[in-house]
């Protein structure tokens, strides 16, 4: 699917992300969605801290393993910096394991 810059309303969602892929194309929706599953998470989960944490876990996991098997991003360093955040994200919740 290739993306006219100049002239799509759109081009902004694309703009750095690979066109020639159509999983590529999907990392806006799927960062939405998992932002929506985080927040579901939160709101109906909340007696349970733990299985809040362990929900966020599994949403960053899936997401992290979205990165580094599709590499959406046309540079690489924008890869390696999604998977660095997504790792500090972890290692808060590794920490919060701890002391919950």
């Amino acid at each position: 699917m290739e993306i006219r810059e100049e002239n799509s309303k759109i081009a902004a969602l694309y703009e750095l992300l690979k066109t020639n892929d159509k999983w590529s194309l999907m990392f806006q929706l799927i960062f939405v969605l998992r932002r929506a599953l985080i927040a579901l998470i939160l709101l109906y989960l909340k007696e349970s801290k733990m299985a809040q944490v362990f929900g966020m876990m599994a949403t960053g996991l899936a997401y992290t393993g979205y990165i580094l098997k599709v590499r959406p991003f046309e540079e690489k360093s924008y890869n390696y910096i999604e998977v660095f955040n997504e790792a500090i994200i972890m290692l808060c919740l590794y920490h919060m394991l701890i002391f919950t």
